[in-house]
């Protein structure tokens, strides 16, 4: 048993790592998908089927501008 947890494991953070470095090259969230593919091992095989994100990335919010509009009230976003 603990012979699994170790190959699974192993197999689980590089498929993260490779998950990480595909989401870039294809445009999307590297986070999202390290996080997923961590979890799920197989989802890999998901981001390698997804086409390339033609559209462009959105620029997140710095964390004085969120407060700032939590403070305003504005809760548009």
């Amino acid at each position: 048993m603990a012979k699994f947890i170790a190959v699974y494991g192993s197999v689980a953070i590089i498929a993260a790592v490779l998950a990480a470095i595909i989401a870039a090259v294809k445009r999307r969230d590297a986070s999202y998908w390290a996080t997923v593919t961590l979890l799920l091992p197989p989802m890999l095989a998901v981001l390698l089927i997804m086409p390339r994100n033609g559209a462009p990335r959105r620029g997140r919010e710095s964390l004085e501008a969120q407060e700032e509009r939590q403070l305003a009230g504005d809760e548009r976003y």
